[in-house]
């Protein structure tokens, strides 16, 4: 997208190309616009004048142009990678291969005879070009994959064709350990078989059921159906008051009304899916009941933290300046840029400039959530939000360790990394009790999803402790 845009400006400053001559119709094409710009594309132009279309590879295979008659073929593409060992995707510019090259090509005088002008070297195409494309099961996130063939008793790996590397295959399974989906001994637990039912993400797919487990469903629904398509603000609100007032917002606030539609369809498809495996009840209206925390964003941060963990963001932040004055020195406020940010893999990362935390200049707790990390310039953390550090030890994967360090009980979790003290041992042994407990209850309510958490007397009681300790503590 940004060689795009930075494209589209060049080609607006040159006096030929420019919308203002008349001469000609410049036109962006990729997947971040909404629906209504992607289809200016189709429009037909007037006689005189020339329409171009700067398109990512989303014009190679999915769509048809019918009045294209030159394909001008950089022979350069971006294509997401994925790796294991740092979990991290990132979106790298490399050759197309031979194949999608041959298919570009094709894009002209699809209808009508056609030109294709190719910017590189028959060398280049020969020699240095693979033949097809790298197979998306070798460069994407595995566990999806892998609860799907555990669910298959006689599936064997030496079926695949083009099978992924063992380092990719490694890390998907320490990803499914630390979401709760596999076992020590790679088994499916009870979470992972109902995650291997819902066709979504596997970590969507556990914020939506501790969204029904800790009564915000409906929220939860939301953020699920935000991290999985586009990201909104609020509109179905105002939209219930009518499908005027709804447009009307939309205008207001330069939203699309086919994407928050989209996102609306979304929520409904995650609920039927819930549905579908026990954990609502059938009936026409969401109960009121299952969204009684719906608005406590305390606990929506401790359910994030669930479902995305061990993707979490240390916020490091520079020693206190003091200016001088008259009634003494006195701490400067510190600006945004001055805050580092580090994960566990990566020792120097970025808040993405979409991200509404990309200017906080001050978070009250040391440790961001996030969705998303992906290398382009530099290594961006996208879809992120603060977490408080009980949410981090309720619901993280392994053990609590406790140490007595210079007098004071540090507890650490994720092999060290994550560091903070308590009053005493008897606070940390009372934090891992309760994690237990819940375990072992979010255990029965997976293999029994019709059980009532909110009549099972132990069970509302773990639930409620909880959500206490996560609001107020």
């Amino acid at each position: 997208m940004a060689e795009i845009t930075a494209l589209h400006e060049i080609l607006n400053d040159n006096p030929y190309f420019c919308p203002n001559n008349g001469k000609c119709l410049l036109v962006p094409l990729h997947s971040s616009l909404t629906n209504e710009e992607q289809n200016l594309v189709f429009k037909k132009t007037d006689k005189h004048v020339r329409k171009i279309v700067l398109s990512t590879n989303i014009a190679e295979t999915s769509i048809t142009i019918d009045d294209c008659v030159f394909v001008i073929d950089s022979g350069r593409m971006k294509e997401k990678r994925f790796d294991s060992n740092k979990n991290m995707e990132s979106l790298e510019t490399v050759w197309v291969s031979r194949a999608n090259a041959l298919q570009r090509k094709g894009r002209a005088g699809r209808v009508m005879p056609g030109v294709c002008i190719h910017l590189y070297t028959r060398h280049c195409f020969d020699y240095i070009f693979i033949s097809q494309p790298v197979p998306e099961i070798q460069r994407v996130p595995l566990e999806q994959l892998l609860l799907k063939i555990k669910m298959l008793p006689y599936f064997s790996g030496d079926r695949i064709i083009e099978p992924p590397s063992n380092e990719s295959i490694t890390g998907a399974i320490t990803r499914l350990q630390n979401l709760g989906a596999f076992n020590e001994f790679c088994d499916l637990t009870a979470l992972g078989k109902h995650l291997a039912s819902l066709p979504v993400d596997v970590r969507i797919g556990k914020l939506i059921l501790f969204g029904t487990i800790f009564c915000c469903i409906d929220s939860a629904l939301t953020i699920a159906a935000c991290l999985s398509y586009k990201s909104p603000f609020c509109w179905m609100k105002v939209s219930s008051q009518g499908k005027h007032a709804g447009m009307s917002f939309a205008n207001e606030n330069f939203l699309s009304v086919k994407t928050l539609t989209t996102l609306a369809d979304i929520k409904t498809q995650f609920l039927e899916l819930l549905v579908d495996i026990g954990f609502v009840p059938r009936t026409i209206k969401l109960p009121r009941k299952l969204n009684i925390h719906g608005d406590n964003p305390r606990l929506l941060s401790a359910i994030l933290c669930a479902a995305l963990y061990p993707n979490i963001v240390k916020v490091l932040t520079p020693e206190k300046q003091y200016t001088h004055s008259i009634s003494g020195a006195i701490p400067m406020n510190q600006k945004a840029e001055e805050l580092k940010f580090e994960t566990k893999e990566e020792k120097v990362v970025v808040i993405h400039p979409s991200s509404v935390n990309h200017n906080i200049s001050s978070f009250p707790s040391p440790y961001l959530v996030y969705q998303e990390k992906i290398k382009t310039s530099r290594v961006f953390i996208r879809d992120c939000t603060l977490v408080p550090v009980l949410p981090l030890v309720l619901f993280s994967a392994g053990t609590i360790r406790v140490e007595l360090y210079c007098g004071q009980f540090v507890v650490s979790l994720g092999d060290g990394w994550i560091l903070f003290t308590v009053q005493s041992n008897q606070v940390a042994e009372l934090l891992e009790s309760i994690k237990q407990e819940f375990i072992t209850l979010l255990e029965e309510k997976i293999k029994d999803p019709r059980m009532n958490l909110q009549t099972h007397p132990k069970g509302r009681r773990i639930v409620s402790t909880i959500v206490n300790l996560v609001t107020y503590g």
